[in-house]
Parts: C-alpha cells; sequence; structure tokens
C-alpha cells in the first residue's frame, strides 16, 4: 500500500465521520485482499466525499456508507450504476480473483456468524441499539454470479 493511501482513507472516514477512521480492521481486510475500500463520487461534485463502499474482489458490496455512517434516499440514485458496475467486475475476474473472491465471502460469513453468536450491537447513531449483524446484512450488496 502506498505511504499516502492511510491518509486519504483516515481523510474520508473523518469528513464523512463513519468506521474507517476507529481501527484498523479495513487495512488488515485490504492486505489480505479480503475487500477494498472504494470512494464513490456524484458526477456534478467529483472532490466531495459522497459515499464510502467496502467491496469484495468479486465485486459484492459489504457496506455503502456516508455522513455519520449512515445511507440516505441519494443512494437509490447510484444502485442501478453499482449492479452494472458489479456486472463488469464479474466478467473481467481472473482464476486468481475468483479464489480471492470465494475466500472473502467465506470470511464474511464467519463474521456474520460471529457477530450473532455474540449479539454485537450497534453503540451510535439512528441504528443504535440494533443487531450489527443485521445492518451489515441488509447494506450488502451480492453480485449476481456471472465468471467461472
Amino acid at each position: 500500500m502506498y505511504p499516502e493511501v492511510p491518509r486519504i482513507f483516515w481523510k474520508e472516514s473523518r469528513f464523512l465521520d463513519h468506521c474507517i477512521q476507529r481501527g484498523t480492521r479495513y487495512f488488515e481486510r485490504i492486505a489480505t485482499r479480503e475487500s477494498y475500500i472504494l470512494f464513490l463520487r456524484q458526477k456534478a461534485e467529483p472532490n466531495t466525499p459522497w459515499y464510502t463502499l467496502e467491496v469484495e474482489p468479486g465485486g459484492t458490496i459489504r457496506q455503502k456508507r456516508s455522513y455519520n455512517n449512515e445511507q440516505y434516499a441519494d443512494l437509490e440514485d447510484a444502485k442501478l450504476f453499482l449492479a452494472e458496475w458489479q456486472q463488469v467486475i464479474q466478467q473481467r475476474m481472473s482464476v486468481a480473483e475468483i479464489g480471492f473472491a470465494e475466500k472473502s465471502r467465506a470470511a464474511r460469513m464467519r463474521e456474520f456468524d460471529e457477530l450473532k453468536e455474540k449479539g454485537s450491537v450497534i453503540r451510535t447513531g439512528s441504528h443504535a441499539g440494533q443487531l450489527l449483524v443485521d445492518e451489515l446484512m441488509r447494506d450488502l450488496m451480492e453480485v449476481e454470479q456471472s465468471a467461472g
């Protein structure tokens, strides 16, 4: 990872006030190719943070978060684009990338099982008190499998 990348992620997360700035979990996932962080921008404002995405190697979107770790109605404007983007990713995957995607999905499923077992609860924001795994499952945007 380039030295400026963590700073860029931190700056984005700080601006949007979401969880990337609060730990190393996402950097660990990037290092093991479990997931990647992408910045989603509106065409009219390409330099203004809008949504931060956590994406698995096969294009499955684990999280889509904006200001205060939330999703807003404006995300509906991007969902068709994101679904089309996922299909392009699927069509371009190499055998190695398919393997990373399978490992990432398995890791996600293990994490969801652990969160269910622990009963982990969201502590802040509009979802405070709800089970974290339920929110993560609602956030999930799985890609239709077309590669392989």
